[in-house]
């Protein structure tokens, strides 16, 4: 029986001190592609996070399904002292100011094209058939792509939470894309 493919990924965030103080904070982030199974090369973009899932090669022994990782990596977070600063996947609770409804899981949850960056987007959580995803742990999501051959481009939202040193939480949300499945002989 086939298997789901699999697809690791780490993420890397560095932050962006706005205004000196912890009221307004912003990230970067900068994302590995650190395995595949089957053999999957180049399908995330290192500095968009966009995973490209239009060209995955054909392999009977694997279904198109896709089992995503995404591992934080908060190794380059600092304070503005320069100390490292904790971080973690979000977590329901996390999320004290939205516009609107706050998405169900703070962690990591679907949102409507436009992609990232347009004066139109938003991050308001859409539901995808057969998308899932799971907050495995502090530094772990998992997202389970089952969605058919063919399907659009989604947009997905990482939900960041920074333990500062006055004892707040700072939410901050990341948003790369998921760009239409597909399966080639190539």
């Amino acid at each position: 029986m086939p298997a789901d493919r699999t697809l690791g990924i780490t993420a890397t965030p560095t932050l962006i001190w706005n205004d000196g103080t912890y009221n307004n904070i912003g990230a970067t982030m900068a994302y590995t592609q650190t395995s595949s199974v089957p053999n999957m090369p180049n399908k995330v973009d290192k500095k968009s996070g966009q995973i490209d899932l239009s060209h995955m090669p054909s392999n009977s022994n694997y279904t198109s399904n896709v089992d995503i990782i995404v591992t934080l990596d908060a190794s380059a977070l600092r304070d503005l002292s320069g100390n490292p600063l904790p971080a973690q996947w979000s977590q329901v609770g996390d999320i004290t100011s939205w516009t609107g409804s706050p998405p169900t899981t703070p962690w990591c949850w679907f949102c409507a094209n436009p992609p990232p960056g347009s004066s139109q987007y938003n991050h308001n959580q859409i539901d995808v058939l057969n998308m899932a995803t799971v907050r495995n742990s502090d530094s772990v999501v998992f997202i389970d792509d089952n969605t058919l051959i063919g399907t659009g481009n989604f947009t997905f939202c990482l939900g960041l939470t920074l333990l500062l040193p006055t004892g707040a939480r700072y939410f901050i949300t990341i948003d790369p894309a998921i760009v239409g499945k597909g399966v080639t002989s190539k």
